[in-house]
């Protein structure tokens, strides 16, 4: 239900020409995306504290801050003619 509401909070940002990537904007079209007045004070709580939170969730985090623009390493293709198989609870890959 949150996220269908918030989805749809969105999708009425945009037509409405406000940017809805921005919870400034999207969090007036809450009631209108069909959220009770006491959900959409509940998501719009929800949302600031998590928003408070985040610059602490990211520097206690271990995760590395830079992943999400770093490139992946390409995927290597299996030989041709290889396939899977599962024996004993394992996926095993045969190589042709």
């Amino acid at each position: 239900m949150i996220l269908a509401c918030f989805a749809k909070a969105q999708k009425l940002a945009v037509e409405s020409g406000d940017d809805p990537t921005k919870w400034d904007e999207v969090q007036n079209y809450l009631e209108q995306a069909g959220a009770t007045e006491d959900k959409a004070d509940e998501i719009r709580r929800y949302v600031d504290r998590v928003s408070f939170y985040e610059p602490q969730f990211q520097k206690n985090s271990k995760a590395d801050a830079d992943a999400k623009y770093k490139k992946s390493k390409p995927i290597k293709p299996y030989p041709v003619g290889s396939h899977w198989i599962t024996l004993d609870h394992r996926h095993i890959l045969i190589k042709g």
